[in-house]
């Protein structure tokens, strides 16, 4: 019996050698922002956010980054009421990816539109994200 519960300790010891953190990238971090509201507009999306307790940010992130094949941006919109979110993922340091968690668009305390005639062109993010 005492054999027995060796070998299995051993042989759990080997398995978790062979399928161990060795292809795990730990260089990837994730940021979650509270987000107040977000302003649709056809060339970008402008979110603002909560930096420290009540204090707002705003950010510009461009439609093109949530067509598919970009892959700079998901939004991902549910019927759900939640408190809506922003995750930003970064790998050793740079930006990735900004993935949007909001309620559906129905929902007008979270979702505003903008004019098509503004000029949100200022603000606008080019490659990477960076907050104020």
């Amino acid at each position: 019996m005492k054999k027995a519960i060796l070998l299995a300790a051993v042989f759990m010891v080997f398995a978790a050698s062979l399928f161990g953190a060795e292809g795990v990238d730990n260089s990837v971090t994730y940021r979650n922002i509270k987000v107040y509201k977000v302003y649709a507009h056809p060339e970008a999306y402008v979110v603002m956010y909560y930096t420290n307790g009540m204090d707002l940010g705003q950010v510009t992130l461009p439609t093109k980054w949530f067509k598919s094949g970009a892959g700079k941006g998901i939004l991902n919109t549910f019927n759900a009421e939640f408190t809506p979110y922003m995750t930003l993922q970064y790998k050793e340091g740079t930006f990735t990816k900004v993935v949007l968690n909001m309620p559906s668009m129905s929902n007008g305390l979270v979702w505003e539109h903008l004019n098509q005639t503004v000029d949100i062109s200022a603000g606008k993010q080019k490659d990477t994200l960076t907050l104020e």
